[in-house]
Parts: structure tokens; C-alpha cells; sequence
């Protein structure tokens, strides 16, 4: 899952401030144990990354709202600009993320498809 794709693989997402409207929490499809938290400052930003499973460059970008804790998060996706993103579950078969783009780059398209 990609940005709110990610999210919506977790457990929950919860908005208690009301950011994205009315709704304060919704339950996630519990594919990746994982929690969102919806946050008023929006991340908007060109993004150099390498993926974790596959050990390749990517490039991308990321646009969104909220912040995703929980165990998967220990597996992480993919390095961002140096830091950890995304989730793996613990199987291995579902993979979230906030990068946009990734599936532009070949080598991470072909391994991953």
C-alpha cells in the first residue's frame, strides 16, 4: 500500500482532531500491525530512497498527513533521505509505504512484480 494505502493496511487510523473531518477513527484492514495517527502539518517532499527488501535505489515522493507506529515498523519498507519508512509484515507479503513513485524504477517494479 502506497500513502493512505499504507494507512489503511494498519489496524486503525485514528483523527482525533478532526483534520480530515468528522470521522475521529476508522478501522484499518489489520494487514500490517500498525496504528496512524492523523497530524495538522502536512509532509511534502522529493524523496532519495533505498528499498529494504530489495536493496535498490529509489526515487519518489511523499505527500501526506499522519504518522504510522506500530511493530511492522520495525521492518521497514525502505530508507528515506536516511531514515526508516514504511512497514513489512511479519510474513513478508505485505509491504506499506509513504513513497510515491516507487514503481517507476525498473529494478524495483520487476523484483517486486
Amino acid at each position: 500500500g502506497i500513502c493512505g494505502g499504507f494507512q489503511m493496511l494498519g489496524r486503525m487510523v485514528r483523527d482525533p482532531d478532526g483534520i480530515e473531518g468528522n470521522v475521529t477513527e476508522a478501522v484499518g484492514l489489520g494487514l500490517l500491525d500498525v496504528e496512524t495517527v492523523m497530524e495538522p502539518e502536512k509532509t511534502v517532499r522529493n524523496v532519495s530512497a533505498r528499498s529494504v527488501p530489495f536493496d535498490l535505489p529509489l526515487e519518489g515522493y511523499e505527500i501526506h498527513l499522519g504518522r504510522t507506529t506500530g511493530p511492522d515498523t520495525r521492518r521497514p519498507s525502505a530508507i528515506i533521505n536516511g531514515a526508516e519508512d514504511g512497514a513489512i509484515s511479519a510474513d513478508g507479503k505485505v509491504i506499506g509505504t509513504y513513497m510515491h513513485g516507487l514503481f517507476g524504477a525498473d529494478g524495483f517494479r520487476g523484483k517486486f512484480l
